[in-house]
C-alpha cells in the first residue's frame, strides 16, 4: 500500500534529497555534552521542522549513544 505525503512541501521539504539534507544538518548541529544513561523515554516536537527540527534532533541524538 502506498500512502500520499499531505504535508510534503508545507511542513517539511518535498523533495527527498532538500528533506535528507535538512535532517542531516540538524543533527550535525547537535552536540551532547554527557551521555545519558537512565533514559526510559522522549518527548520530541513534531511541527514543522523548521520550527522543531534541532529540537527532535537533540532528543533523537541523545539516544544514539545508550
Amino acid at each position: 500500500m502506498e500512502y500520499e505525503a499531505h504535508f510534503a512541501g508545507s511542513w517539511y521539504p518535498e523533495d527527498k534529497t532538500e528533506l535528507n539534507a535538512q535532517l542531516n544538518n540538524f543533527f550535525q548541529q547537535v552536540t551532547i555534552s554527557e551521555p545519558l544513561t537512565k533514559v526510559q523515554g522522549i518527548i520530541v516536537p513534531h511541527a514543522g521542522y523548521l520550527y522543531s527540527g534541532l529540537t527532535a534532533a537533540y532528543g533523537f541524538k541523545a539516544l544514539a549513544d545508550l
